[in-house]
């Protein structure tokens, strides 16, 4: 974007749009739609034709999609179960499986380097989750390893950026008597500061 340019819409849909993750190609952008607040459905954008096309349409809340690095599968949030849990699909073909993860909920899943981890929150304890999933010659999820308990830096769902070898960077929120205040910080060259 050139410097003083407006951002512009990329979907002329009527409702609040939240973007999840961008596929390895860079063709689709995964996002949450919210059509029938409180339950969103997850949606991809093509990025040349700007065409968006509903992936899944239920009576539940499904949201904060991310797609693997290899482009085979997208994990999401969903509360199908009457808990936000992880849940996992094929992509593109969507409806040919659902597998659960998490197991005591779970928030804002993303994905580790290989296709083969998904980090995501825990429901209610604050600690970031690891799990391994196996695809071949069926589906198999681990048991959740805790790699940190983040107190306060637990966001809502997608407040964090992780990087390669299990380092993360967080967007926080700040709040001051009852007020809720929203900050911009930009950190130069973060990824050397996660070196130290």
């Amino acid at each position: 974007m050139q410097r003083g340019a407006r951002p512009e819409p990329l979907t002329d849909l009527p409702y609040r749009n939240e973007a999840g993750s961008i596929s390895p190609d860079g063709s689709e952008l995964f996002f949450h739609a919210r059509r029938d607040v409180p339950n969103p459905d997850l949606a991809v954008l093509n990025t040349e034709t700007l065409e968006v096309r509903f992936l899944l349409e239920t009576e539940y809340a499904d949201q904060h999609p991310a797609i693997s690095p290899d482009g085979r599968l997208l994990a999401y949030q969903s509360g199908r179960t009457g808990t936000d849990e992880i849940w996992v699909r094929p992509y593109p073909e969507v409806e040919a499986g659902a597998w659960q993860v998490s197991k005591r909920g779970g928030l804002g899943p993303t994905w580790g380097d290989d296709s083969g981890e998904i980090f995501y929150w825990s429901y209610d304890r604050g600690q970031m989750l690891s799990v391994r999933i196996e695809t071949d010659p069926e589906f198999s999820v681990s048991e959740p390893d805790v790699l940190f308990s983040a107190g306060d830096l637990q966001q809502s769902g997608t407040g964090y950026y992780h990087r390669s070898d299990r380092k993360f960077l967080f967007a926080t929120k700040t709040f001051q008597e009852n007020e809720f205040r929203r900050e911009l910080r930009i950190i130069r060259n973060w990824p050397a500061l996660l070196e130290r």
